[in-house]
C-alpha cells in the first residue's frame, strides 16, 4: 500500500511544511542608559513631563516652604495612604472586590541595572586613571577647568540653586542639542581644535 504523498512522488511531511514557531517577543527592559536619555529627551512627554514636575515641586517644598527631605518623604507617603484607604473603601461600598497582585522587585532586572551601573563607572574610573597617569593632557587640562569652574561656582552659589540649575540643564541641555547636533559639533570641535593647538 503506497502513500498519496508517495504515488505523487513527494517526499515531503506534512511535519516540515508547518510554519515557523514565532519566538516571544523579548521583554527585557531598555538599558539604564538610554531609559534616562530618552527621559531627559522628552521621547514620552507626559512621563519626562511628570518627573521634570516632581523634581521642580520638591525643590519648591524644599526651598522656598523650608520642608526637610524626611518631611517630604513622609507627608507623600501619607498622602499615598490615605488616597490608597479612601480608594479601597470606596470600593467597599460599591461591593466591587477588585484585588490587583502587589508589586515586586525583580531581581534578575535589578541585578542587570547594577551590572550596568558599575559597568559604566568602572569605564569612568578607567578614563580618569589614564588622565591622572598623565597619558592624555588636553582632558587633564579639560578636568582642570571644569574643577576650578566647579570650584567657583561652590564658593559663589548655594546648593539648593545648583541642584534646580542642573535639574533645568538636565531637561532642556539634551533636546536642545539633538535640535542643533550640527552646529554644537561644529562649535565643540574647533574648541578642542583651538586647545590643542595651544598646548602643542
Amino acid at each position: 500500500v503506497t502513500l498519496p504523498a508517495a504515488a505523487a512522488g513527494k517526499s515531503k511531511s506534512p511535519l516540515t511544511r508547518a510554519a515557523p514557531l514565532s519566538t516571544p517577543k523579548s521583554t527585557a527592559p531598555p538599558p539604564l542608559g538610554r531609559a534616562v536619555m530618552d527621559t531627559l529627551v522628552w521621547k514620552d512627554p507626559l512621563w519626562s513631563g511628570g518627573i521634570f514636575s516632581c523634581g521642580i515641586m520638591a525643590y519648591g517644598n524644599l526651598v522656598w516652604r523650608g520642608h526637610t527631605a524626611l518631611s517630604l518623604v513622609c507627608g507623600a507617603a501619607l498622602v499615598h495612604l490615605i488616597v490608597s484607604l479612601a480608594t479601597a473603601f470606596a470600593s467597599a461600598l460599591r461591593a466591587s472586590h477588585s484585588t490587583s497582585a502587589a508589586p515586586q522587585i525583580d531581581v534578575n532586572d535589578l541585578a542587570t541595572r547594577l551590572d550596568e551601573i558599575a559597568a559604566a563607572a568602572n569605564k569612568a574610573i578607567a578614563w580618569y586613571h589614564t588622565v591622572l597617569r598623565g597619558k592624555d593632557f588636553s582632558a587633564a587640562v579639560y578636568c582642570v577647568l571644569l574643577f576650578s569652574t566647579g570650584y567657583k561656582l561652590g564658593c559663589n552659589v548655594s546648593a539648593p540653586t545648583l541642584l534646580i540649575g542642573g535639574w533645568l540643564l538636565a531637561f532642556t541641555a539634551p533636546p536642545t542639542y539633538r535640535q542643533h547636533a550640527k552646529r554644537i559639533d561644529r562649535y565643540i570641535a574647533n574648541g578642542k581644535a583651538y586647545v590643542e593647538q595651544g598646548l602643542e
